[in-house]
């Protein structure tokens, strides 16, 4: 715009010479005032431009939910499938950022071989975020109490070494009791609360699976006929759920916020030693 007015001015004066003009425009203190604003201006304009660039757009999150078939989204006995990851992608695509979910949920798996699955899938990709859920094989399987939570810490641990954020959840109850398992399940579940309680909440999360199915949980809608599954109702229902705990405790935001910054960081870095030079 600056040089539009000049050549403008020039255009209308002919007759004066672009030195004598710029000699007029320099002796005058007012004049001065204008032209250093200007290119103060002019200079914070060019260095948010350069660091901004295309850093304004959301970079991608990328997020794995691993587990057994709960994770799956089994049901109709494993003729279909609906896992809660689906809803999460349908609620997403209507969202700013960029959030890619990778479901590896496998059936009948217990904790330790969801490690080893959830080792390969970090040798494939890096995740900012990991949905974790085990533990009802290991009960159904005959798993002392201890053995499951061993393996489950050691699943934690791999997460967190890994950098990715870690959501961890709670064994759901099955429709019927049962005595021999459900006190297990008591025992384990409130290891995985205190776990939670002492991470810190900039690097874990918990999602009360359990208390959501014993307090919200509609029992003719969201149960599967086998009482151990839930229905595509029931595991949209848990999509939701973690969908409203991510935005309750600003979880992506966060992980967004870290993504963009470093290469806005690169950015000034870069912007200051062209300027030094």
């Amino acid at each position: 715009m600056g040089f539009d007015l000049l050549h403008f001015y020039l255009a209308k004066k002919p007759k004066i010479s672009l030195n004598s003009l710029l000699e007029k425009l320099f002796t005058n203190r007012h004049n001065l005032k204008t032209i250093s604003m200007f290119a103060k201006y002019s200079l914070v304009i060019l260095f948010f431009s350069y660091i901004l660039g295309n850093s304004v757009s959301f970079a991608k999150i990328n997020i794995l939910a691993i587990g057994d078939s709960l994770t799956k989204g089994y049901y109709a006995q494993g003729e279909s499938y609906a896992p809660y990851t689906d809803t999460m992608n349908e609620i997403f695509d209507s969202s700013p950022m960029q959030i890619d979910i990778v479901n590896r949920g496998v059936d009948s798996l217990p904790i330790e071989i969801i490690h080893c699955n959830l080792e390969y899938a970090y040798e494939q990709d890096d995740y900012d975020l990991t949905i974790f859920l085990g533990g009802t094989n290991d009960l159904g399987y005959g798993f002392q109490e201890e053995e499951i939570i061993n393996n489950l810490g050691v699943s934690y641990a791999n997460i967190l070494n890994s950098g990715s954020f870690l959501v961890g959840m709670t064994i759901p109850d099955l429709e019927t009791i049962n005595p021999q398992v459900d006190p297990k399940r008591a025992s384990v579940n409130q290891w995985i609360r205190d776990y939670f309680k002492r991470a810190d909440p900039k690097q874990a999360l918990l999602f009360d699976l359990q208390d959501l199915v014993k307090n919200d949980w509609d029992k003719e809608l969201f149960w599967d006929h086998d009482n151990v599954h839930f229905s595509p109702a029931g595991y949209a229902k848990i999509g939701e759920e973690l969908v409203e705990t991510f935005k309750a405790s600003s979880i992506l935001d966060s992980i967004e916020f870290k993504k963009t910054q470093i290469p806005i960081r690169s950015r000034i870095l870069n912007f200051l030693c062209r300027f030094k030079n």
